[in-house]
């Protein structure tokens, strides 16, 4: 339950922040895979959290 749940956020979350070249913005690219452990997919999760709350400073910025 708990797996489908973080599964359908970070879909979510792919879907709804998209890449802005214009304000130098680009979300991180998300793995998804049937066979993911608990872990890994916490991890994606902090990875974007990461971005949600700091998205100028994300590893995948591009600043001008």
């Amino acid at each position: 339950m708990l797996r489908k749940s973080i599964h359908e956020i970070l879909n979510n979350l792919s879907r709804t922040y998209k890449t802005s070249p214009k304000d130098g913005l680009y979300p991180p690219q998300i793995n998804l895979r049937k066979d993911q452990s608990d872990k890994e997919l916490v991890a994606q999760l902090k990875l974007f959290l990461n971005y949600i709350d700091r998205p100028y400073n994300s590893h995948n910025s591009k600043k001008n």
